[in-house]
């Protein structure tokens, strides 16, 4: 696990990231930071379906809350809370 000053960093990253509407990036942040390879590819090939298709499809934004909701039981609680309140 990382320390308390490098997830106040993760914090302040993730927010930099969704105050630029760039919420899957910000999601592949947070993956990396737990060492969760299976989510980080996941958000990595929903950008890349983002990409390809220019915009987020309601469906994929969809699919995308249901990942990061998977992600979040890994994660944890307190740090869970403080996360979704920059996300």
């Amino acid at each position: 696990m990382k320390n308390e000053k490098t997830f106040q960093e993760l914090l302040s990253k993730v927010d930099n990231l969704t105050d630029e509407n760039n919420h899957t990036m910000a999601l592949i942040e947070i993956s990396k930071y737990y060492d969760l390879k299976v989510f980080e590819k996941t958000f990595n090939k929903i950008r890349e379906i983002h990409n390809i298709w220019g915009f987020m499809d309601i469906d994929l934004i969809t699919y995308r809350t249901y990942i990061r909701n998977k992600m979040f039981i890994f994660i944890p609680d307190g740090q869970v809370e403080r996360l979704k309140k920059v996300l």
